[in-house]
Parts: structure tokens; sequence; C-alpha cells
């Protein structure tokens, strides 16, 4: 069990690990899956509520300006923000079943996180009444977390 002050390590970790690459995600997603709160029914590391504590921990960071280009590439909600549909370039040498295929793999993705970020939208207002002083314990955590600082 997480004490009051690990969970905002915990939403400095998620952030950073948003920040990471592919490589270094896979090696913390490891790390995530021994959190058992951090864990499904399935047993495996909650995509939602990793997603809900990064949208937290960025939202409460929003004014850290080595943030800024990866925000503005990936909306928040509880910032007020509209997801954007992801366009679907064709990659070179790919065939016309392949490319549809792989429009289709996520266009169906798209059809199921689309609901979900508008119902995030909802807490918007929860996060902006939360207490100033939680908000900056968040980004400092954030910040010690993806820029050792």
């Amino acid at each position: 069990m997480l004490s009051y002050d690990e969970t905002y390590s915990l939403i400095g970790i998620i952030v950073a690990h948003a920040l990471m690459t592919k490589d270094d995600q896979a090696a913390l997603a490891g790390m995530l899956s021994k959190v058992t709160l951090m864990l499904n029914r399935q047993g495996k590391v909650s995509k939602g509520l990793v997603n809900l504590i990064k949208y937290v921990g960025l939202a409460a960071s929003k004014d850290f300006k080595p943030l800024a280009a990866y925000m503005s590439r990936n909306p928040n909600p509880l910032l007020g923000q509209d997801a954007v549909k992801p366009n679907v370039p064709r990659f070179a040498k790919e065939s016309q079943a392949d490319f549809d295929a792989r429009v289709k793999k996520i266009n169906d993705s798209w059809e199921t996180y689309k609901p979900l970020y508008d119902k995030l939208k909802n807490h918007k207002t929860h996060f902006d009444e939360l207490d100033t002083a939680i908000k900056t314990k968040i980004r400092t955590s954030v910040l010690r977390y993806s820029f050792g600082q």
C-alpha cells in the first residue's frame, strides 16, 4: 500500500514514463506491475489509470516550458482540451490490405478512446478546485522524476 507522500512520487514516475523512449517505458512498466494499485482485473498495469495519473501530473505542470512540446502533441482532458483523431499515414511499400487493416485498428481504438477521454473532461472542475499546495507537490514530483529538478 502506498503512503500519502508516495502517491506524489508515483505521479512523477508515471509522467516520466510518458516522456521516455519505448524501451525505457517497457522497463518501467515491469516495475509498475509490482504496484498492485496499478493493476487491473487481469493483473496487468491499467492503461486507463496510467493515463489518468499522467493527465493529473501534466496538468499540474502545464506551465513548465520543457513539457510544452509534449503537451502540444498530447491533449489533456483535465485542461479542457479536445482529443485529436490520429492521422494514419501510408507507409512506403505497404499493401492496400495492410494499410486498410491498420486504419481499421486505429479507428476502432479511437472509437473506444474518445468517449473515455470525453468523460475525463468532466473532471476538469475537480482538478481546477484541487488545493494549490497539492498541485505544487505534484508538480515538484513531476519535475524531480522527469527532469531531475
